[in-house]
């Protein structure tokens, strides 16, 4: 999910209209996380548009050449639908869109737009539940509610460890007791959800 204004595929259609070619969205992404992501090779840069040498999918741990992660935000030109339709299995076993630009990147001028926004990554449990946080509090009719929970559970959180940090009535509704014969000597675990 991508929170920004204007929408990051706008920012990326006003470089278009100036340039043309392909674009491509992408985001700064801490180093040691680089992997995750495919990561585009950087030549120079010029304000938030950067010229590109390449690009790879999901670089090995420590090779990545740059921390510009590519946010699946694009602009391509149609000669992208030949390259995918011959494309062979990369990373994952899968077909990847990113080795497909990196051949027409052969052929063809890509700029990468660093847009203004935040990329949430949802391809987890923990990004997706720090996506509906992060969106929650910035809506009108959910921010403050969404505030209140989050002081209530820092507050529960911070009182203590262990059992004796929940009440009873609310440490019953998080976490229902197991099945029977199961789990009797397991604590209930304190989540910020």
């Amino acid at each position: 999910i991508v929170d920004a204004q204007p929408g990051a595929l706008k920012q990326l259609a006003e470089v278009y209209a100036e340039t043309g070619g392909n674009i491509i969205g992408v985001e700064s992404v801490d180093v040691e996380q680089a992997h995750k992501y495919g990561i585009v090779d950087p030549v120079g840069r010029q304000g938030n548009r950067i010229e590109m040498k390449g690009m790879v999918e999901k670089p090995a741990p420590g090779t990545a050449p740059s921390n510009l992660s590519i946010s699946g935000r694009y602009i391509l030109q149609p000669e992208i639908f030949d390259l995918l339709a011959t494309q062979e299995k990369g990373a994952g076993g899968e077909i990847q869109l990113t080795d497909a630009m990196a051949r027409l990147m052969e052929r063809q001028a890509f700029t990468a737009v660093e847009y203004a926004g935040v990329t949430h990554d949802c391809g987890d449990k923990i990004g997706l539940l720090r996506a509906n946080v992060a969106l929650a509090l910035k809506r009108p009719d959910l921010g403050e509610a969404a505030r209140a929970a989050r002081r209530r559970r820092s507050d529960l959180l911070m009182s203590g460890t262990g059992r004796a940090a929940l009440p009873t009535r609310l440490r019953l509704r998080l976490h229902p007791p197991p099945p029977q014969g199961e789990g009797e000597d397991v604590e209930p675990v304190a989540c910020a959800c």
